[in-house]
C-alpha cells in the first residue's frame, strides 16, 4: 500500500449503538480499540495498491499563422490562426487530441492618426494542454482504495479498566503512529463481524476510456479598451476583459454518492470515464434511484429485503443487489452525530419489472440477469446525464495611469475591478488542494436524490476571486542638491479578501474539502488588506564607470497584520470535526501566510560597474 491517507475517527460515527445514537463512547464495533475512553477506527480515504510507479510520456505540436494590415494611419487589423495537437501516453492507453483550431482577431483605431489615442478590441481562443498527470493517473493502471476502515494497532497491556484493547502509545502517551496502520485482513473492519458494516470503496483503472468525440479544453477571451497619452508622457488607459471557460476535460463516474456506496456493498467499484462534461452530455445510463428511510437508522439486522420499497423487488421476488443503507449526511457526521440522510436502492433501468432469471445451478431460485442495467453503464440512454455545465467566468475592468521616467519622476498605478464566478476552478482545485488537471473529483459523482454533494455544482465566487486590487508605485530622483541622484520611491497595495466557503467531506471519498455544502462564499470574505512600502537609494560615484549604491527598503510600514484566509474545512475527514475551522489558515499559492507579514526593513549595498 502506498500514498495512504489516514485519520483516526470515533467508531460511533460509522457504527453507532442504536440505544445510544449520540454517545461517542458507544458503538457496535467490538473490534475497535479504545483511545481516551472512546472506541476509534482508522479511516483511510486514499491509497494505492498497484506499486505506485508509472511510466508515461507526452508530445505536443503546434503551428500558427498571423498577419497584420495597416489601413492608412487610422486602422490596423490583426488576424491569426493556431493549430494544436497533443498526445498523452500511459502504460495502458494513449490518447491524441488533434485538430484544435484557435482563431485570433483584433483591431486598433487611431482616430487622429497621431499615435496619441487608440481604441482596440481583441478576441482569442486558448487551448489548455494537459500535463502528464492525466497520463499517469488516467491512462495507466492505477488501483486506488477510496475508503476503507482499519482497526488501529492495539494492545491489552496497560489499558484503563473497561477499555481493552487500547491503542498502542509512545513514551509520551500519544498514539504510536509508526505502528498504527497494519494493512492486513486481521485489521480490516469493513464487513467484518464486530466491525464496520460498510464495504471497502475502491477505484480500479486499467486506463480510463474516453467518451466519443472528447476534445481539448479551451477558453475564449474578449478584450476591449481605450488608451490616451497626455502631456509629459502620462498614459491613461481603461480596458474590459471577459474570459470564459467553454469546454473542459474531466473524468466522470456517472453515479451518485449513494450508488457508489451501493456498488461497494456489492463488491463493485467506481469506474472513471474521461469526456467533456456539460448539461447536455449523454454518455451514461441514468439510474432509477429510489430513496427510503429518510433520517432513519437501520440496524444490521433490519437491513433486509423486507424493509426495501416494493419497486426494488422484482416480479420474481428478487431484490436489487444495489442498496445503500444508512448513508450519512456530512453535515451531522462532522458534529459527531451518526444521523443518516437516508437509504437508497436501485432497481433495473431497462428491465424495471423483472431483472432476474432462473438460476440453472439452483432450480427454483433466481439470479441477476446479465442484460439488466442499473445505472452508470457507459453508453447513452437518450437522456442527459445529471451533470451541470462547468462554469468559470472572469470579468474585469482595469484602469491604468502610467508615466515613463521624465522630469525626475515616474508612476505606475492601476486599479482592477473584477469578479470570478463559476463552479469549476480549472487545473487546480483549491477546495481540496487537488492538483489533478483534467481528472479532479468535481465530476466524479452525480448529485443523486439524497443531495449529498450539497451545492458542489452551484454557481458562486470561486476561490481566487478578488473584487478589487489597487497598486500605486511612484518614484522621484533628486538632481539639484548634495543628494543628487537619490531615488525616493513608495508603493501602495490594496486588495479585497478572498471568498470563504464551508467545505465538508462526502460519504464516498471521506477526505476533507470536497463539498461546498451551503454554496460558495457562504462565510463571506476575508478582510481587505493593504500595505505601504518605501524605498530610498543613494549612489556614491567612485569613478566614471564604478559606483556604490546604498539602499534601504521598508515593507508594511503600518505593520498591519490582518488575517489573509481562514480554515474552511468543517471536518478533517468524513465525520471528524475540525477544531481549527474558521481559524487563520495558510495555503501555498493563495495566501502563503496566516496573516499579512509584519513590518520589515532591508538595507543593501550594490557595486555597479
Amino acid at each position: 500500500m502506498t500514498d495512504a491517507s489516514l485519520v483516526l475517527e470515533p467508531a460511533s460515527v460509522l457504527a453507532p449503538d442504536p440505544n445510544f445514537p449520540n454517545d461517542p463512547t458507544k458503538t457496535t464495533c467490538s473490534l475497535c480499540p479504545y483511545l481516551n475512553g472512546t472506541p476509534v477506527v482508522l479511516v483511510q480515504s486514499r491509497g494505492r495498491f498497484d506499486g505506485g510507479v508509472t511510466k508515461s510520456s507526452g508530445r505536443y505540436h503546434a503551428a500558427y499563422v498571423n498577419d497584420s494590415w495597416a489601413i492608412g494611419k487610422h486602422f490596423t487589423v490583426n488576424l491569426g490562426l493556431r493549430w494544436e495537437q497533443q498526445r498523452l501516453v500511459g502504460n495502458q492507453l494513449s490518447r491524441v487530441f488533434n485538430d484544435m483550431w484557435s482563431p485570433r482577431f483584433g483591431f486598433v483605431v487611431d482616430p487622429k492618426g497621431n499615435r496619441k489615442t487608440k481604441f482596440y478590441a481583441n478576441y482569442g481562443r486558448y487551448a489548455f494542454v494537459l500535463p502528464l498527470d492525466a497520463a499517469v493517473r488516467a491512462l495507466s493502471a492505477e488501483d486506488d482504495v477510496l475508503g476503507a476502515f482499519w482497526a488501529p494497532h492495539s494492545t491489552s497491556a496497560g489499558c484503563p479498566a473497561g477499555q481493552s484493547p487500547c491503542i498502542t502509545t509512545d513514551s509520551n502517551g500519544s498514539p504510536d503512529y509508526s505502528t498504527l496502520f497494519t494493512p492486513d485482513s486481521n485489521h480490516l473492519l469493513n464487513k467484518a463481524t464486530g466491525g464496520i458494516n460498510n464495504a471497502v470503496n475502491v477505484g480500479l483503472s486499467g486506463g480510463e476510456p474516453f467518451a466519443p468525440g472528447t476534445r481539448m479544453e479551451y477558453t475564449d477571451e474578449y478584450v476591449a479598451g481605450v488608451q490616451h497619452e497626455f502631456r509629459n508622457g502620462i498614459v491613461f488607459g481603461v480596458r474590459y476583459i471577459d474570459r470564459r471557460l467553454k469546454r473542459v476535460i474531466e473524468d466522470q463516474g456517472g453515479i451518485s454518492v449513494e450508488q457508489f456506496d451501493a456498488l461497494a456493498s456489492n463488491g463493485g467499484g467506481l469506474n472513471y470515464f474521461i469526456g467533456n462534461p456539460n448539461g447536455k452530455q449523454d454518455i451514461f445510463v441514468n439510474p432509477n434511484e429510489i430513496t427510503f428511510g429518510l433520517g432513519t437508522n437501520f440496524s444490521p439486522g433490519q437491513q433486509t429485503q423486507a424493509n426495501l420499497p416494493a419497486a426494488c423487488v422484482d416480479s420474481h421476488g428478487f431484490a436489487t443487489p444495489y442498496v445503500a443503507w444508512d448513508v450519512l449526511s456530512p453535515l451531522t457526521a462532522s458534529q459527531g452525530q451518526a444521523v443518516v440522510a437516508g437509504s437508497a436502492c436501485f432497481p433495473s433501468v431497462n428491465q424495471p419489472a423483472t431483472w432476474s432469471i432462473p438460476d440453472p445451478a439452483n432450480p427454483g431460485q433466481f439470479m441477476l440477469d446479465p442484460n439488466a442495467e442499473f445505472g452508470g453503464e457507459f453508453h447513452p440512454d437518450g437522456k442527459p446525464d445529471t451533470y451541470k455545465d462547468p462554469v468559470r467566468v472572469y470579468q474585469a475592468v482595469e484602469i491604468e495611469v502610467n508615466k515613463g521616467f521624465g522630469h525626475n519622476w515616474a508612476l505606475n498605478a492601476n486599479w482592477r475591478i473584477a469578479r470570478l464566478n463559476g463552479n469549476y476552478e480549472g487545473a487546480f482545485r483549491n477546495d481540496n488542494n487537488q492538483a489533478d488537471p483534467g481528472i479532479s473529483s468535481l465530476f466524479d459523482l452525480t448529485e443523486g436524490s439524497l443531495g449529498l454533494l450539497g451545492k458542489q455544482q452551484g454557481i458562486g465566487p470561486l476561490n481566487t476571486d478578488r473584487r478589487h486590487v489597487i497598486n500605486v508605485n511612484p518614484y522621484y530622483v533628486l538632481d539639484h542638491s548634495r543628494l543628487k541622484g537619490m531615488v525616493l520611491g513608495s508603493g501602495l497595495r490594496i486588495q479585497s479578501g478572498l471568498p470563504l466557503t464551508t467545505l465538508y467531506a462526502q460519504f464516498a471519498y471521506q477526505n476533507a474539502g470536497e463539498v461546498p455544502w451551503f454554496g460558495r462564499g457562504d462565510l463571506g470574505r476575508a478582510p481587505t488588506t493593504f500595505a505601504i512600502d518605501a524605498h530610498v537609494e543613494y549612489p556614491w560615484k567612485l569613478s566614471d564607470r564604478v559606483s556604490l549604491k546604498f539602499g534601504f527598503d521598508t515593507f508594511n510600514i503600518a505593520n498591519r497584520k490582518d488575517k489573509t484566509l481562514i480554515n474552511q474545512n468543517s471536518d478533517l475527514g468524513f465525520g471528524i470535526n475540525n477544531q481549527d475551522f474558521k481559524l487563520p489558515f495558510a495555503v501555498t499559492g493563495m495566501n502563503n501566510y496566516f496573516f499579512q507579514q509584519p513590518f520589515s526593513a532591508r538595507a543593501s549595498v550594490r557595486l555597479v560597474f
